[in-house]
């Protein structure tokens, strides 16, 4: 007897607790996604919900169960299909696998690489450089090998490569292979 009221304690200590955790993340993050064709929606929406997921250390189970909740109406829609979809196949909802079909949905591989290449091509041209240094860290996120790897030289290389021609003879000398220093040197020339 003792075991088994344990037992029901214990259950719903966990979902008090899950409960709370609901409660504090739409509490928090009270924005919902309502789909469509809204490609910097769909990324910034992943992005703040992500953050907020670091900030209060969130299992992963409860990563898709808190998400989930805050897709209404055509999005809503397509995740309860996705859902029975992947259920179907056998396999497990991940965090990784939800924002995987959700990115694929809502921000495509072909678009995705039109913003590398939009990286890639970047160049200063008449952007100031505060305006060239934050263009430059939001498309960077789009080109692998500058998002996944920790590589400062090869930012500091792209960097310069698309700076003003002007700036880029001052510093380019100078070698720097810190990417705040090249910024704030940059600025201060």
């Amino acid at each position: 007897m003792t075991i088994v009221l344990e037992s029901m304690n214990q259950k719903q200590n966990v979902e008090t607790t899950e409960n709370q955790g609901l409660e504090t993340f739409s509490r928090n993050n009270a924005q919902n996604f309502k789909g469509g064709f809204n490609l910097d929606g769909a990324q910034s929406w992943i992005a703040e919900i992500e953050k907020f997921f670091i900030a209060m250390s969130y299992v992963d189970a409860n990563r898709v169960t808190f998400t989930t909740f805050m897709l209404v109406e055509e999005a809503e829609n397509w995740w309860r299909f996705t859902k029975q979809q992947l259920e179907y196949e056998g396999r497990q909802i991940t965090w990784e696998i939800f924002k995987q079909n959700f990115l694929e949905k809502y921000f495509p591989e072909d678009l995705r690489r039109r913003k590398e290449v939009e990286f890639l091509n970047l160049r200063q041209g008449t952007m100031s450089m505060g305006e060239y240094a934050a263009k430059f860290d939001e498309l960077s996120t789009f080109c692998p090998h500058f998002h996944e790897r920790v590589d400062e030289c090869s930012h500091c290389s792209k960097f310069e490569s698309g700076l003003r021609a002007d700036i880029k003879q001052t510093v380019s000398y100078l070698e720097i292979s810190s990417f705040s220093i090249l910024v704030n040197r940059c600025r201060i020339f």
